[in-house]
């Protein structure tokens, strides 16, 4: 799809999610779906996403790939160790590509630090929120003892770890941001491990690998996780 180039304005644009049902367990959202995106200043529209119905919650059907918040104000690129690390010290909204590299987001979206994640302006798009980490258990829960196969995508999980992606979720092991050293920020586990954000306040987060189950884990602040939208 073709960038918007627009500058401080919200644009519309008309999203067609095209999934398969499965024996009517999960329902695709076969329609045309407005999303919201807006821009401000030189910042790039919020990237658009498709929808699948999993229960009786929506989710978007890949990671969140954001340059800026709902009301079109931008979030910082940290292009280096350095520049995630003084936004982490400085409180700010921040994001990156793992390692630094375009190609990465094209796969996996962006990683958001949790000042991105829980600022007021919002990441998510209008109409749509970071899920609680409640909500992600109410999603694992309904799939069962192997929710995490039935979210992972058929192909792109290295140590064996394909699923068959029955839900439509579509999980990739985009990696995560984290700290190696006292002052340095590496990228770790791209091709292994997938790491969403949840809302919960000591930092809950949702960790998929190699094996058929979703675990949960708490991240710090300095961490750089993925980020998959719920519907409202």
């Amino acid at each position: 799809m073709k960038r918007l180039n627009a500058i401080g304005v919200c644009s519309l644009i008309l999203v067609l999610s095209a999934f398969r049902s499965t024996n009517g367990t999960y329902t695709a959202v076969n329609e045309t779906n407005p999303v919201d995106l807006c821009t401000a200043g030189n910042a790039e529209p919020i990237i658009d996403f498709g929808e699948i119905k999993i229960d009786s919650q929506i989710w978007a059907d890949k990671n969140l790939d954001a340059v800026a918040f709902s009301n079109g104000d931008p979030i910082s690129e940290a292009q280096t160790s350095a520049e995630w690390r003084d936004a982490l010290n400085q409180g700010k909204p921040a994001w990156c590509y793992y390692e630094e590299n375009a190609e990465n987001g094209k796969i996996y979206g962006k990683l958001y630090n949790w000042y991105a994640v829980t600022d007021p302006r919002g990441l998510a798009p209008k109409g749509w929120h970071i899920p609680s980490y409640e909500e992600w258990q109410k999603l694992t829960g309904y799939l069962g003892s192997k929710a995490a196969k039935k979210m992972k995508t058929a192909n792109g999980w290295e140590m064996n770890g394909n699923g068959n992606n029955k839900s439509g979720f579509s999980a990739l092991p985009g990696g995560f941001i984290y700290k190696s050293t006292k002052t340095y920020y590496r990228s770790g586990n791209m091709g292994k491990i997938g790491y969403w954000w949840s809302t919960h306040t000591s930092g809950m987060g949702v960790k998929i690998d190699n094996t058929d189950h979703v675990s949960g884990d708490f991240y710090s602040k300095d961490h750089g996780l993925s980020v998959r939208c719920l519907k409202d």
